[in-house]
């Protein structure tokens, strides 16, 4: 479901979907079809408390769970475009640290909506960033926890179900949504800055099945030696200070030995005024600009200023 768009389905959802569909546990069909094909035991021993056994959010990211089960589902159901319900595709440019959450996150309007509109309800790829907390579309918090028994659910339990928790059974579509009187909506000063963030990395998600090639981390290296050249006159400490790293963590970004990490990728797409996805694909805005457009997000550089003048920094 939403392939090619910002709403595109998790790979963990569509096995979800998959397991209802032939009427299903996620656990027998993991263990009946996907198991042998995949390569992995057993995968369920995941605990959200103290993050013990086998991370099953790695599904959904770019790494060696996601390349074999990307291969196992595409065996099994013929297609072959179920790279895109990953991130895959973005592998070698976007650091893995702090990149998926460990637990599902929800947007109950979403759900509710969906219900509503009599549309599949299902779980977008977007919802397991762990830098997206809000919704673009209706701003409202992402829910973390059950709201009838308050513990938080695996990306992928032997019980998953699509609009249920898996520990409880009980559903999680509200009943109803009151946006005025919704005590989960963020303070507006960090509500443009959410929205951003998950609207931005919505679009990188959209991009991904028109990108024939995986992007190198060349082009990276390529867009932030321009942006250093055209945005802070050739002098790397410029960017340096302006990301709040060391000059040596920008000599390394442009050598290609490592990559900024996710929140530094987006702290810099927001000062030059562009899309992240521009930013790891090379935007031809950026050969024409003249400084950075607009500050640091609200607070965002309070926080990072205030753990430099800790002890030890």
């Amino acid at each position: 479901i939403g392939l090619g768009t910002p709403r595109v389905e998790s790979l963990s959802g569509y096995i979800v979907r998959l397991a209802e569909a032939h009427c299903v546990s996620a656990g027998v069909l993991y263990a009946k079809e996907i198991k042998a094909l995949a390569g992995k035991g057993n995968i369920f021993s995941f605990r959200v408390e103290n993050q013990a056994g086998y991370s099953t959010h790695t599904i959904n990211g770019f790494g060696s769970p996601a390349a074999d089960f990307v291969r196992a589902l595409e065996t099994l159901t013929g297609r072959r475009d179920l790279s895109c319900l990953t991130l895959l595709t973005w592998g070698r440019v976007v650091p893995s640290h702090s990149l998926l959450r460990r637990c599902r996150a929800w947007c109950e309007s979403c759900l509710h909506a969906w219900r509503k509109a009599n549309q599949p309800i299902y779980e977008p790829l977007l919802w397991a960033l762990q830098a997206v907390t809000i919704c673009p579309y209706h701003r409202r918090i992402l829910r973390q926890a059950c709201p009838r028994c308050e513990r938080q659910i695996g990306p992928l339990d032997s019980r998953s179900r699509r609009d249920r928790c898996s520990r409880c059974g009980q559903s999680l579509v509200p009943n109803g949504i009151d946006p005025i009187s919704d005590s989960r909506m963020l303070p507006s000063e960090g509500l443009a800055w959410a929205s951003w963030v998950a609207s931005t990395l919505g679009e990188l998600l959209a991009a991904a099945p028109q990108i024939t090639c995986p992007p190198e981390r060349g082009l990276l290296a390529q867009t932030i030696r321009l942006c250093v050249d055209r945005v802070c006159a050739g002098n790397a400490s410029t960017l340096a200070r302006l990301m709040h790293v060391g000059r040596g963590a920008v000599r390394d970004w442009q050598r290609e030995k490592t990559t900024p990490e996710l929140p530094l990728l987006l702290n810099m797409a927001y000062r030059l005024g562009i899309s992240v996805r521009d930013l790891l694909l090379g935007s031809p805005t950026l050969a024409s600009s003249r400084g950075f457009v607009r500050d640091a997000p609200v607070g965002l550089n309070a926080r990072r200023q205030r753990r430099r003048t800790r002890p030890g920094w």
